[in-house]
């Protein structure tokens, strides 16, 4: 188990990784294997000194190989492909309503739409959202204790398009600092 892989060696193996030489089956073991609980940011973080970089770096390969190898959501048969969604590495958010089986019509029109990540966090998009063309994986970030919309400014649409409007954001895994007093209203 886990002894075998963190022999000395692993420094040099990881190193001399070549990422495009990996086998079909490897690469779906590690998209398999970041998406269980085991691997959510916060558990990794309390796992020691050694694991949370050890488990960035297989999310990183895992983002690498899924983009290099083209995979991707495909867009529903009746769905124009320019106006549809990217979704690239967001295989782990979730929709609600769930975008990926809509037509480019009803893309244009998605009341009040929720992205979320499990045990992660969610945000609510309030209102009717155009999510035509919109690139999930550059524009939103669901991390444990942070979530980002846009954090490219030069990405950000001007107030109410896209994903630039009023949202109600929900964390999970999150507690105040160490020593710092909580005031519950």
């Amino acid at each position: 188990g886990m002894r075998n892989i963190l022999r000395p060696q692993l420094m040099e193996r990881l190193w001399n990784l070549d990422l495009d030489a990996l086998s079909d089956t490897e690469y779906t073991r590690v998209r398999e294997n970041i998406q269980k609980p085991d691997f959510e940011e916060g558990r990794l973080r309390t796992s020691g000194q050694s694991v949370y970089p050890l488990a960035v770096y297989c999310r990183g390969v895992a983002e690498y190989l899924y983009v290099a190898r083209g995979n991707g959501a495909s867009a529903p048969p009746d769905t124009d492909p320019v106006a549809a969604p990217l979704f690239n590495a967001g295989e782990h958010l979730t929709f609600t309503p769930d975008i990926r089986r809509m037509s480019a019509d009803q893309l244009s029109g998605v009341e009040e739409l929720t992205v979320s990540r499990s045990n992660v966090a969610s945000v609510q998009f309030h209102g009717v959202t155009d999510v035509r063309g919109v690139d999930f994986d550059s524009v939103m970030r669901l991390e444990v204790g942070e979530v980002l919309v846009y954090p490219d400014a030069r990405a950000k649409p001007p107030k109410g398009q896209g994903l630039n409007k009023m949202a109600t954001i929900t964390m999970y895994q999150c507690w105040p600092p160490p020593n710092e007093r909580v005031h519950l209203d």
